[in-house]
C-alpha cells in the first residue's frame, strides 16, 4: 500500500474539517477544554501534545474506552484516510493505548512531516 507524504499543516486542516463535518460541536467543546487548561486549540494539541489531548478526552468522556472510541472515529481515522493507510487503524490504536507518547513518531513513520 502506498504511503503518502503530507505536511502537518495540511493534515491539521483536513482533520479539522473532518471533525467539523462529522461530529458537530465536538471540536468546539474540546477547544473550550484545551484552551482553558493548556492555552491551545484541540487539533494543535492532538498533533503536538497527544498525551494532554488524551487527558482532555478522558476528562470530557469520563472513561478511557469512550475516549479511545472518539479518538478512533474522529481523529485517528481521518489522519489515516488522508495518508491512505486506513489498514493501520487497529495497530495504531493498540500502540497509542500502551504508549501515547509514541504518537508523533508513528505519524512521522506514516509520512507526516513536521515543519
Amino acid at each position: 500500500m502506498c504511503t503518502l507524504k503530507i505536511s502537518i499543516q495540511d493534515l491539521i486542516i483536513y482533520v479539522r474539517r473532518y471533525v467539523e463535518e462529522n461530529a458537530t460541536g465536538l471540536l468546539g467543546m474540546l477547544n473550550l477544554y484545551a484552551k482553558t487548561m493548556y492555552g491551545m486549540d484541540a487539533i494543535t494539541m492532538f498533533f503536538n501534545d497527544f498525551s494532554k489531548f488524551l487527558e482532555i478526552l478522558d476528562e470530557v468522556y469520563g472513561s478511557r474506552d469512550s475516549s479511545l472510541l472518539v479518538l478512533k472515529l474522529f481523529f485517528i481515522r481521518p489522519v489515516l484516510i488522508k495518508l491512505n493507510r486506513l489498514d493501520k487503524l487497529d495497530e495504531i490504536l493498540s500502540i497509542i493505548r500502551e504508549k501515547p507518547t509514541e504518537f508523533k513518531k508513528l505519524l512521522q513513520d506514516l509520512g507526516v512531516y513536521f515543519e
